[in-house]
């Protein structure tokens, strides 16, 4: 990871020097669950349940444009 983010700037270069002094770094994929629907006679889901929550910042979907 750190390959990959040198010399972004900003605040990765502190991010990435607490990565490596961390003794429990978790790392794991950002994934979405595609449903076909939100809602199921009585039982609907809402907030996040529902919704991404931002954790791309607001990109759109991969091969999608704004």
């Amino acid at each position: 990871m750190a390959e990959v983010f040198a010399g972004d700037g900003w605040e990765v270069p502190g991010l990435v020097k607490a990565m490596h002094e961390a003794n429990d770094l978790f790392f794991d994929t950002v994934s979405q669950i595609r449903m076909p629907r939100w809602s199921s006679g009585r039982v609907t889901l809402a907030g996040d349940a529902a919704h991404d929550p931002a954790v791309r910042g607001g990109e759109p979907e991969p091969g999608r444009r704004r």
